[in-house]
């Protein structure tokens, strides 16, 4: 892709961003986004059809930054476990505030009665996070069963994905809480994962 095209993009996406930060993603138009950007109507029709595909295209946006995780895990982990290093990685999102964050669950609590939308987001971000777990896993370690350890990963982002919710909705602050959910995070992959000797 082009400089210029990222370079567009991102200031919608940046547009995008403030604007539901400010109004909530149910009570922007596109009208607000292009009012925020340099670009034209056309400019921005170019590049989405509508809301929902510029939401959709800004959340995978933020969240392919944070699942390249064979780059990110480290700068979580304190050993050479990575099976630990992931785990410190997801419950680092619980702990941590972050702007990007911040915006995803907005956006996923203020859509939760659209199922349309809610499928779509499902559908795109669910398998993709999977994918990305299941990589970094494999490459790291030696799976023991890999059907098991696909059952696990869903079950530890629909946990992790809940306790997001609760920390944005209810405002749930989980740092007192961080060695424990670490545990919880751990128990999650037992008896399905060996970690090679180094």
């Amino acid at each position: 892709m082009s400089t210029i095209k990222n370079n567009r993009k991102d200031e919608i996406f940046n547009a995008a961003k403030k604007i539901f930060t400010e109004k909530g993603y149910n009570n922007t138009t596109m009208e607000d986004i292009i009012a925020e950007t340099n670009l034209s109507k056309g400019g921005i029709y170019y590049y989405f059809n509508n809301k929902e595909d510029l939401c959709l295209n800004l959340l995978f946006s933020i969240t392919s930054n944070y699942h390249d995780l064979s780059d990110n895990v480290e700068d979580y982990g304190n050993n050479n476990d990575p099976i630990e290093n992931l785990c410190d990685y997801y419950v680092n999102f619980l702990i941590n505030d972050n702007e990007d964050i911040s915006i995803i669950s907005s956006i996923y609590i203020e859509t939760r009665h659209d199922l349309e939308l809610r499928k779509k987001i499902s559908e795109k971000f669910e398998g993709n996070n999977l994918n990305h777990i299941m990589d970094y896993i494999n490459s790291n370690c030696i799976v023991e069963d890999k059907e098991l350890l696909e059952k696990k990963i869903i079950f530890f982002l629909d946990v992790f994905h809940s306790m997001l919710y609760y920390k944005f909705i209810e405002e749930v602050h989980y740092l007192e809480q961080k060695e424990d959910i670490r545990k919880m995070f751990l128990s999650i992959f037992n008896n399905v994962i060996r970690v090679p000797k180094a």
